[in-house]
């Protein structure tokens, strides 16, 4: 998608949020943040659609933020098409000679997994045998292309009015497989080496956290509330 120069800056909900986009958007109310950047709901005045708009702020500040932003920008447009994965419609830097923000131009959902685990919802086992194909089926996609997501919790769950699912948040993902057998530095963290010496509990990171989502949603609260890493591996064992 190309977007015009035309730009303006509007404050989000009446608060000290301030984003700067295209005309083309505009803005409805924020819908979710983070400590990377906030969310908020537009109208795309050329289509008539609601979107959704993440601001990635302070991108050059620290080299782990520029490098999450860049790698959640790849991921996105990897798997963009996929039903279960959230699409990028577009990415606008605003100025391209001096920026510190990256804004992210996707689909908006309705909700998210957390909010239906904290509501009164009602929910019949053909809703969670639903869930679990669906995040499933997003979860093999993206394994397939050897990339761990690596956050995968309930607020990471963006769901629609027909209880369509769509997995987000690719910050924190990571490649875990090459073409060879050199060193993934790039792409792991420093305690992973190459893949003849990795642990297989590395590669089933992922769907630890469905299944502890999977009992969120059944029993409508966290499954292991960990207060530090010492409480959490004491819960777990």
């Amino acid at each position: 998608m190309t977007l015009s120069n035309d730009y303006y800056t509007v404050s989000i909900d009446n608060g000290p949020e301030k984003f700067t986009i295209n005309k083309q958007y505009k803005v409805i109310r924020k819908i979710g943040s983070g400590s990377y950047g906030s969310v908020c709901s537009a109208l795309d005045v050329q289509t008539n659609e609601v979107v959704a708009i993440k601001k990635c702020r302070h991108v050059f500040d620290k080299k782990l933020i520029t490098k999450r932003c860049l790698r959640e920008i790849k991921v996105l447009q990897h798997f963009n098409g996929h039903p279960r994965i959230i699409d990028l419609k577009a990415l606008d830097i605003v100025d391209p000679q001096n920026f510190n923000e990256v804004y992210l131009i996707q689909s908006c959902c309705d909700t998210t997994m957390a909010d239906i685990i904290h509501s009164k919802l009602e929910l019949e086992p053909v809703h969670y045998q639903w869930f679990m194909y669906q995040l499933f089926s997003g979860l093999k996609y993206i394994h397939s292309a050897n990339v761990l997501h690596r956050d995968l919790k309930p607020a990471n769950i963006l769901v629609n009015e027909n209880c369509d699912l769509r997995i987000c948040d690719f910050g924190m993902a990571r490649g875990f497989a090459r073409s060879n057998a050199q060193i993934e530095s790039q792409y792991m963290t420093h305690y992973v080496v190459t893949r003849w010496y990795r642990s297989p509990e590395i590669m089933l990171i992922d769907i630890w956290s469905v299944g502890c989502i999977l009992a969120e949603l059944l029993g409508r609260k966290v499954l292991f509330r960990g207060t530090d890493y010492v409480d959490q591996l004491h819960k777990i064992v």
